[in-house]
């Protein structure tokens, strides 16, 4: 239900979208001209640490329909969905690659880009591609699904004025993250000291991983997983189809659900109980990590009270810590950056990065005995409990609530 003098239309019919080529590891360059890959979009931009490359020639010959220009949108189409940035001047020359999809305006006039860009990155958008991906092997969509969708359409001025209310939620959200951004850069310092310095050790070994306090030892994620039975991707492809989805039930993880180590169910894929019963040995436990398998590999969150019987997805790996082990203790450490860069490095895929239950089972983790285990929870939980009581979280459910009253029309913002 919208306003009578709003437009409900296909998305192709004013906006105009590309899927990248596909490239293969053999054509990757040290230097070049850069493609995108899901890790380069982030937060709205383009993160250039994380730019790949391929030949020059290639990319200005065979690919050169495949350049992006200033002013395209990129939206992540496989593994954690619906990611957006703006392609800025700074960023070209930059190719597309797949699992990225390229969208603009036809018609600004009718729809216009400050508009579209709020509308890409609303529940509306998500909610449509991720239900075209859901029952497949890896989450994903393109231009077949994107064909389907569709778009609502205030009129101009309405869509202006929309736009730049959200906007001006953005602008505070930015100033509020810096401050974040600066507290997750000191508590980033604090694990890597805690991690390989302890907690008031004064004698130290070298390790395959690094220098760590006498006593401590050096496990591999599998074996203190129960052996290894404690590792367990999600249900296949073939056990969850998108007809199995309902509108209420128990949740699916999916990568997208996965936020700021903790599993988020607000926008979760549902199934039936009677399905999910039938593959209870997908549900989470208090305590399990899950883990991102493809894209956005390695990224984790820690399954709490709320999430308890809900099911790891298919595009997940879930890891069931032994009893000796404080599961928030691996949290942090699976969340580090030695371990985050030992991940992508093994990860396997052409073009992809996929992570499976073998690579992940061989990480290796700095153990101490857990009353040290317990002392360093307690010191970065204090850290994580001070950037969600920020006013940033609140920020964010403010735009999440304010950007479905104003897109779908409930709250009208008449010039």
């Amino acid at each position: 239900m919208v306003p009578e003098d709003w437009e409900t239309i296909n998305l192709s019919d004013v906006v105009y979208y590309q899927e990248g080529p596909g490239l293969r590891k053999w054509q990757y360059r040290p230097s070049g001209v850069p493609f995108l890959n899901i890790r380069c979009i982030k937060d709205g931009k383009i993160v250039t640490e994380a730019l790949q490359f391929v030949d020059e020639t290639e990319a200005m010959s065979k690919y050169r329909h495949f350049l992006l220009q200033a002013g395209d949108f990129v939206v992540s189409s496989s593994g954690t969905l619906g990611r957006v940035a703006t392609v800025t001047e700074a960023d070209i020359p930059l190719m597309l690659n797949t699992s990225i999809i390229r969208m603009r305006s036809k018609e600004p006039t009718r729809c216009s880009m400050q508009y579209l860009w709020h509308y890409l990155r609303s529940k509306h958008f998500l909610d449509q591609v991720t239900r075209e991906s859901q029952g497949s092997a890896q989450a994903n969509f393109g231009p077949s699904h994107l064909d389907k969708a569709m778009i609502i359409l205030p009129p101009l001025k309405e869509q202006l004025k929309i736009a730049s209310r959200l906007s001006a939620i953005d602008a505070a959200i930015e100033k509020t993250k810096a401050v974040i951004d600066q507290t997750k850069r000191l508590k980033q310092g604090l694990l890597q000291e805690l991690l390989t310095r302890g907690i008031g050790h004064t004698k130290f070994k070298q390790t395959e991983i690094g220098e760590i306090p006498e006593g401590w030892s050096v496990d591999s994620l599998e074996s203190i997983c129960s052996g290894g039975k404690g590792l367990q991707t999600g249900p296949f492809g073939s056990q969850l189809h998108a007809s199995d989805y309902v509108n209420a039930g128990v949740p699916v993880v999916m990568p997208r659900d996965i936020k700021n180590l903790n599993i988020d169910g607000e926008n979760a894929a549902k199934v039936s109980q009677d399905l999910a019963d039938s593959l209870s040995k997908h549900k989470l436990q208090y305590g399990d990590l899950v883990f991102s398998r493809r894209g956005d590999i390695g990224r984790c969150g820690i399954v709490r009270k709320e999430n308890v019987g809900w099911l790891c997805g298919t595009g997940c790996l879930r890891a069931r810590a032994d009893s000796q082990i404080n599961p928030f203790y691996l949290l942090y450490a699976v969340a580090s950056q030695r371990a985050q860069s030992w991940l992508n490095e093994h990860a396997v895929g052409q073009t992809m990065l996929n992570l499976n239950s073998s690579i992940l089972g061989d990480l290796q983790i700095p153990i101490p005995r857990r009353q040290e285990q317990d002392k360093i929870v307690k010191l970065l939980t204090g850290i994580d409990n001070h950037l969600t009581s920020n006013s940033f979280v609140n920020l964010e459910s403010i735009k999440a609530a304010v950007s479905r009253d104003l897109l779908s029309g409930d709250v009208r913002c008449i010039p």
